[in-house]
């Protein structure tokens, strides 16, 4: 069954790929969707039990995969929210190969590769969730659509081992928001260290799909039913009050008016500060197919590692010295990543606030005299609590509107922090 696993590891894997001559530029080959050497041992393990559990549902029904009704999409039932359940054991501690992969040069967990887990977990979910058990039917196909947040409640260290454990909670007509908890084994005891939700949305034929819907059928599936039903609304909310599109709030205006005037007035020490324009950092990137997902595009957990990586790395520059992850605010995936495609990652310090600070990082794929395609957004929240850390100053209108971006991500990182007594909280 797919819902509970634990990661075996760690055998010598072979690259096989499927022969195919590429005819023109715009034409790639098809590679095995079985075989990815790049992914994580978690992100491996959940993707072959997704595939063993669809195999098994046709053998079970005495059907060939020819015989599936492809013009048929799943029916729609109704599900529990533990229907969808799936728990990944992280042996950090048992496990000397686990460690040395999700370990970084400073000794502790690079969080990139839990972005690339939990990305790979939700999948898995939404996938158990949408399913109709009928293998007569064509499965509908799941993309991530949003990471809403993410938020680090405790240290992350490679000497406890993590679970990762996550089911949907809310669904809307086509969209499932799936919660993912990680914690830690400490002190005899395993305890919440990391909280997530993402939205992820089924197709059919390119066009949003029913899915299941969701019965609450305990009190706690009952509060966080509500709390999907919030998050719902705040996610239009906030495309309604984005900077792009509205002004800023007449609070966020006098914000902007004492930046201005901060610059224009010679008893300001403005050394102090640090120009926006220069924390820029980019990294390019050509997405080879070891990078690829399940279907054949470029896993989504991957882009959120490279632009960690990007942001980490401006960090480490901004501070002097080692930044530790605090939050990681929405995140939109706007179109696919291909195979082959040249990817541009620019990184800017955009707010900074007593010892927390946040990177956005922006994530492009380059054409041919063509402009850049704008794929996903990154809002990183870091700190770095041995650090003095220079204020940043935005010079321009368009810098002046990241600024509140950053302004807002750090409210709403401290407002989670509060409300779940998170003990990160006193690096807000």
């Amino acid at each position: 069954m797919l819902g509970r696993l634990r990661t075996k590891r760690f055998h010598k894997r072979k690259l096989l790929l499927r022969s195919s001559s590429v005819r023109a530029k715009s034409v790639l080959p098809i590679y095995d969707k079985d075989i990815h050497t790049s992914r994580t041992a978690v992100t491996e393990e959940l993707w072959k039990k997704r595939r063993e559990f669809e195999e098994k549902q046709i053998k079970d029904s005495l059907i060939s995969e020819e015989e599936i009704n492809k013009d048929i999409p799943s029916f729609i039932l109704e599900k529990k929210p533990m229907d969808s359940l799936v728990e990944v054991l992280v042996p950090l501690s048992s496990d000397p190969s686990t460690k040395e992969e999700y370990s970084n040069f400073y000794g502790n967990v690079r969080v990139g590769k839990i972005l690339e887990d939990l990305d790979a977990c939700a999948g898995s979910i939404a996938h158990l969730h949408a399913d109709d058990n009928n293998p007569k039917t064509r499965p509908l196909h799941i993309v991530t659509a949003s990471v809403d947040r993410i938020d680090l409640l405790g240290k992350l260290v490679t000497d406890s081992d993590l679970k990762i454990h996550g089911h949907v909670t809310y669904v809307g007509r086509s969209s499932m928001e799936v919660r993912i908890d990680i914690d830690s084994y400490f002190e005899e005891k395993w305890q919440t260290i990391m909280m997530s939700t993402f939205t992820m949305v089924a197709t059919f034929e390119g066009k949003s799909a029913p899915v299941n819907q969701i019965i609450p059928d305990t009190p706690q599936d009952e509060k966080l039913y509500e709390i999907g039903y919030q998050n719902s609304l705040n996610r239009k909310l906030r495309k309604k009050s984005n900077l792009s599109l509205e002004p800023p709030t007449p609070t966020e205006r006098l914000v902007i008016h004492k930046l201005f005037t901060d610059q224009k007035d010679t008893k300001v020490d403005t050394s102090q500060y640090i120009a926006m324009a220069d924390t820029k950092m980019q990294s390019i990137d050509i997405v080879n197919p070891q990078e690829r997902n399940t279907n054949n595009r470029v896993f989504g957990g991957y882009l959120m590692r490279c632009a960690m990586k990007l942001a980490w790395a401006a960090a480490h520059m901004y501070c002097g010295s080692q930044p530790f992850f605090l939050a990681l605010d929405e995140v939109v995936f706007h179109k696919p990543v291909n195979i082959g495609d040249v990817l541009s990652f620019n990184s800017e310090i955009i707010y900074q606030e007593n010892h927390a600070f946040v990177i956005k990082v922006t994530c492009n794929v380059l054409h041919y005299r063509e402009s850049p395609t704008t794929t996903n957004t990154f809002y990183f929240t870091y700190t770095c609590p041995e650090a003095q850390l220079r204020p940043i100053m935005p010079q321009t209108y368009s810098q002046a509107m990241k600024y509140l971006e950053g302004q807002r991500a750090i409210k709403s990182g401290k407002t989670i922090s509060e409300s779940l007594e998170s003990r990160l909280l006193k690096y807000y």
